[in-house]
């Protein structure tokens, strides 16, 4: 196939050079927080004139017409960012498809949007690239774990499979953060026999600074859901929600503190 000049970057491009091809000019920009009006025009405007139209219905219903076609669209704008995009998608197809571009994934979503064709060549002349830089929004909404509520017999295997690489990887990072704390707490103890003052109390700070670790392993251990989709339904909690919880987290880490010290202080006094 032939690519244009700037979509060679998808082919020759780098680390560096790469996330300039998930800007606003080249793809559809979401952000997490846009509601299904922003969303739909910024993906009305990457197809050609008049082929995307729609109008509100009601407060969970679209009129939409792709190519004249009409379709009813049904997302609210409390919905998930990654399913109201897949709903969206499986309207454009088999024409068209928009794919996200994963070397700008993070709160938000860069999309690629292209003829069905365009996705169907490009796969077969570079298909470990395709696979590389871009996934389907249903692939998407299936790791996140986004879809409807599904029993465990009803989870897929691509859900299981990337549940397990979270989990792994919030293992590693809260057995560096827990082997942290007991290597100072070691440390401290073997200290309280040498001279060296309260100079060896700084080590209480290495402890400390693991505790985003602990939680963040923790989470991604226990849940086997990925710290940005915590993020994610952390920013959609109402402001007075997240007062709360975070006033609560903060008194709950620092009593977790407080009791660690005293015990260490009296670990070490004895």
């Amino acid at each position: 196939m032939t690519l244009q000049p700037h979509e060679r970057v998808l082919i020759d491009g780098g680390r560096r050079e790469l996330p300039g091809f998930g800007n606003s000019k080249y793809c559809v920009v979401v952000d997490w927080r846009d509601d299904v009006a922003t969303i739909l025009g910024v993906v009305k405007a990457k197809l050609p004139d008049g082929y995307l139209d729609y109008q509100r219905v009601d407060a969970e219903r679209w009129e939409v017409h792709c190519r004249g076609a009409r379709h009813t669209l049904v997302a609210s704008n409390d919905e998930h960012t990654e399913r109201v995009l897949r709903s969206i998608n499986r309207l454009l197809m088999p024409e068209y498809e928009m794919r996200i571009f994963t070397p700008t994934m993070g709160d938000g979503y860069s999309l690629l949007v292209r003829p069905a064709k365009w996705w169907s060549d490009f796969s077969s002349a570079y298909g470990s690239r395709a696979r590389k830089l871009f996934v389907t929004t249903d692939e998407r909404v299936d790791v996140t774990g986004t879809d409807l509520p599904r029993t465990s017999t009803q989870d897929s295997y691509a859900t299981v499979i990337f549940r397990t690489v979270v989990r792994k990887r919030g293992l590693k990072w809260l057995s560096l953060a827990l082997g942290l704390d007991a290597g100072s707490l070691l440390l401290l103890w073997y200290l309280s026999f040498r001279n060296f003052g309260a100079w060896r109390f700084l080590l209480l700070v290495p402890i400390g600074l693991s505790l985003p670790f602990v939680l963040i392993g923790g989470l991604e251990t226990s849940s086997g859901i990925p710290r940005l989709v915590w993020e994610q339904r952390w920013w959609r909690l109402a402001g007075w929600q997240r007062g709360v919880l975070g006033t609560l987290a903060v008194l709950l880490i620092l009593f977790s503190v407080i009791l660690g010290v005293a015990a260490v202080f009296t670990w070490i006094i004895k």
